[in-house]
């Protein structure tokens, strides 16, 4: 641990130019983002199919938003938390790329859905960490 104590400090120390309530609100709002993909994802395993293909379609964008969101913390100098932060953003972009693919080609929406629930179960590995080493 850095100087000061603080495991939020060291974090921000590796994010430049970005404070300590900055990257605790971005991750808060991705964390949003999350459950509200994962109430999507409920709702698709419910609902009669046209109405399970608009909530897995909102799953994704949901899920893209979150990637974006980690995409604000990615900094080029930051040689431990950045790559943290590039990892999970890239590990979501991965499953939301992978659905819009499935989709596409006119895989079941169900399967879809499968696939984004495991992608918003990585994404929240990734950001349970990332907030961990924020606060």
């Amino acid at each position: 641990m850095p100087a000061g104590g603080s495991p939020g400090v060291r974090f921000v120390a590796l994010l430049p130019g970005r404070r300590a309530d900055d990257t605790l609100d971005v991750l808060l709002a991705a964390t949003r983002d999350l459950r509200d993909a994962r109430a999507a994802l409920v709702d698709a395993d419910t609902a009669a199919d046209a109405d399970a293909e608009r909530a897995s379609i909102r799953a994704t964008q949901l899920l893209a938003r979150v990637e974006d969101r980690l995409g604000a913390l990615t900094s080029p100098g930051a040689p431990a938390a950045g790559p943290s932060a590039t990892r999970v953003r890239a590990d979501v972009g991965r499953y939301v790329l992978a659905a819009d693919t499935l989709r596409r080609t006119g895989i079941a929406c169900r399967v879809v859905a499968d696939l984004l629930r495991r992608g918003a179960e990585a994404a929240e590995r990734g950001l349970v960490l990332l907030r961990a080493a924020a606060s």
